[in-house]
């Protein structure tokens, strides 16, 4: 199964007629309108690119769209997605922009909406309320998750080293000592495989903590960007992991998808999210890879079915430390760095990564970056 982007719904919009139809046909005004009052507005705004101001706003007005379309399955545009919160995430760590600019942002996006509907006579009164609710509660998420972010990393280590460490160094020195104390080579053998494991799960768990905490100190990653191809870096990622996991994967990409970007950091981030749909979807389903390029910018997506993400979880998904209960109760090795890390190099190259999560249709992550991130390295 293809992973649908948000975008892929538009035409099917615009065709089912109504409020819907309506802000799709205003998508370009609507962005343009807002690029130019953000900047007009908030200083803060002023240095940024585009790109970087544009942010998720076209996949977030298809999901206006999507709520006012009877029978669409939602109430509000960020129900059932972390969209709002990665928005906010995203201004908190790779602008200069303080709370009440993030606050301003959507004033002005309702200023906007309610001027280029005005006047079409297929918006209700109950789609205005489904407008304003869309707004409102997607500024309450990106403004709670904009705060969250300067409480998170107080967490971090001591979390890291009060509990995580301690499992496999008390395995590694258990079984040294072991080691230690029986002569038999074979059984000597064992215990000296069982010690060097537990002592790679610390070194991994070091580099990834590690990782994590430079991206999120003042200067973030240094990325080492150059001119990639976003269809030849996905391939290789697959070819990696089909030799672990079988042929289960389906890339959906076009034959070349130029930019700039580290290429490496990417993989990294592409990796962990395929990893987590071999660890949490269906055994043996399909695991849909997606490329998609536009707007200035590049979307990778991975999708999978399976149990979804309970709609609680998703605004802490991205938070250190944070794992799903599914992955709790299950046993599911990793301690809650793997999507954050994904999270702040999608954020280092201009972006965000967002999850979807439904019973029908399944898991989807997209990480949405910029297309040429060479304008971020200093």
């Amino acid at each position: 199964m293809q992973a649908a982007a948000p975008q892929d719904h538009d035409d099917a919009l615009v065709e089912a007629g109504g409020a819907a139809a309506a802000v799709i046909r205003h998508k370009p005004r609507i962005l343009d309108a807002f690029e130019e009052r953000v900047r007009e507005r908030l200083r803060a705004a002023r240095p940024e690119r585009p790109p970087t101001i544009i942010d998720t706003l076209p996949a977030f007005l298809t999901r206006v769209a999507l709520a006012l379309t009877p029978g669409g399955g939602l109430s509000f545009a960020s129900e059932y997605s972390n969209i709002a919160a990665q928005h906010g995430i995203e201004r908190a760590k790779f602008t200069h922009y303080a709370l009440r600019d993030l606050i301003h942002e959507y004033q002005l996006l309702r200023e906007i909406l309610v001027s280029a509907l005005t006047g079409e006579h297929d918006v209700t009164a109950h789609d205005w309320v489904v407008i304003h609710r869309s707004i409102d509660e997607a500024m309450a998420e990106a403004a709670s998750a904009f705060v969250r972010v300067q409480e998170e990393f107080r967490e971090l280590f001591t979390a890291a080293l009060s509990h995580d460490f301690r499992g496999p160094l008390a395995n590694a020195s258990n079984y040294l000592e072991l080691l230690r104390r029986n002569a038999d080579p074979e059984r000597s053998g064992h215990f000296a495989t069982r010690a060097l494991l537990n002592l790679r799960i610390i070194d991994r768990m070091i580099s990834e903590l590690l990782d994590v905490t430079q991206a999120n100190a003042a200067g973030g990653f240094v990325l080492r960007v150059q001119a990639c191809d976003a269809t030849v870096l996905t391939g290789e990622v697959l070819e990696d992991l089909r030799l672990l996991h079988g042929e289960r994967f389906e890339l959906h990409a076009p034959p070349d998808a130029p930019g700039h970007w580290d290429g490496e950091r990417l993989k990294q981030a592409l990796h962990n999210l395929l990893e987590n749909a071999v660890k949490y979807g269906r055994i043996g389903a399909p695991i849909s890879v997606r490329v998609d390029v536009g707007d200035g910018r590049l979307r990778l997506s991975s999708h999978n079915l399976g149990e979804p993400i309970p709609p609680d979880v998703l605004p802490d998904l991205f938070r250190p430390f944070r794992r799903a209960p599914a992955a709790i109760s299950g046993g599911k090795p990793g301690w809650g760095l793997g999507l954050m890390l994904v999270q702040s190099i999608a954020e280092a190259h201009g972006g965000s990564v967002s999850a979807e999560s439904s019973q029908e249709l399944g898991t989807t992550f997209t990480i949405d970056v910029l297309l040429d991130a060479r304008g971020l390295v200093a």
